[in-house]
């Protein structure tokens, strides 16, 4: 059967996990830190995050990575990765670096956690500074595979923890492939795959004719239900284009069992919700989700 855990995005301090390790490990199996940036980062200013109440829940967030950075995080991490693993939960941290050595240099600072899985962030579309958007590792191959190769070079022992890689949206289907290649090519240096983050630069508009959002100029990462069926085709992709070594994880417009059913139908073999939680912040909605895919499995 299909597990559940918690997308990264919203879950970074310790007050943020407690209400997640009372749900049931048969219901919730991981929760996702993150991400962490080597530097504190206070996100971007405005009012980064707006949710659409109007029909199923749709979400444009610009936070920018607000976090506390790694070196203060860490002092925590421990006794969160212990807790989490009493409560019989997979405890991943995500990690957003700018190049390929900064992500060398956080997965090296993370060595010491047990137990924990890293995933590499390589798709946050929402860090703006100085006026300008950051780049975004998903979209050019030649960082993806080389952030792959720093990262292996200080994870290539026993001991260390699994590496999930999480990706942006591919609307081009010949870069898709590009980038199945390279993570074929590297297939040694991970283990999981998440597909996929939010759709970079989605807007939205108010009553009075504003931007739904004022950080990063009114620009945001679209998640949600509106993300569903686009996740659904990123998952089903790499799947057929991944060897079966590698397990992928679908994420994108969790809200129900059904959603749960159509992602394992694409070929993911676990999920993570991301809007579904995030809007109310309730771990009960967890439960309804699972309760709602046991009945089809059953049927």
């Amino acid at each position: 059967m299909i597990t559940l855990g918690v997308a990264a995005g919203h879950v970074k301090l310790p007050s943020h996990i407690e209400p997640l390790l009372r749900v049931p490990s048969d219901v919730l199996r991981s929760i996702t830190l993150g991400s962490y940036t080597l530097e504190p980062r206070t996100g971007n200013p405005g009012n980064p995050f707006w949710t659409d109440e109007r029909s199923k829940p749709a979400s444009i967030n610009a936070l920018g990575l607000p976090n506390p950075g790694i070196e203060r995080a860490s002092a925590y991490f421990y006794e969160m990765a212990e807790r989490t693993r009493e409560s019989g939960k997979l405890f991943r941290i995500s990690l957003a670096g700018f190049t390929p050595r900064e992500y060398r240099e956080l997965a090296r600072k993370s060595l010491g956690i047990r137990p924990c899985e890293l995933e590499l962030n390589l798709g946050c579309p929402n860090v703006w500074d100085g006026g300008s958007q950051k780049r975004i590792t998903s979209f050019v191959p030649e960082l993806i595979k080389e952030t792959l190769e720093e990262v292996y070079d200080v994870t290539d022992h026993v001991g260390a923890p699994s590496i999930a890689v999480k990706l942006s949206v591919y609307s081009d289907p010949f870069l898709l492939e590009v980038v199945a290649e390279i993570l074929t090519e590297m297939s040694h240096a991970f283990q999981t795959l998440v597909v996929c983050n939010t759709f970079p630069n989605a807007t939205g508009y108010t009553a009075d004719g504003r931007t739904v959002i004022d950080a990063a100029e009114g620009y945001g990462g679209l998640a949600g239900s509106p993300l569903k069926h686009i996740a659904l085709g990123q998952v089903r992709s790499f799947r057929r284009l991944l060897p079966h070594t590698i397990d992928i994880v679908g994420v994108g417009g969790i809200m129900s069992g059904v959603d749960v059913r159509d992602m394992e139908l694409a070929g993911a073999s676990s999920v993570q919700v991301g809007t579904a939680y995030f809007e109310h912040a309730d771990p009960g909605v967890f439960v309804g989700i699972m309760e709602e895919y046991a009945m089809l499995c059953e049927n």
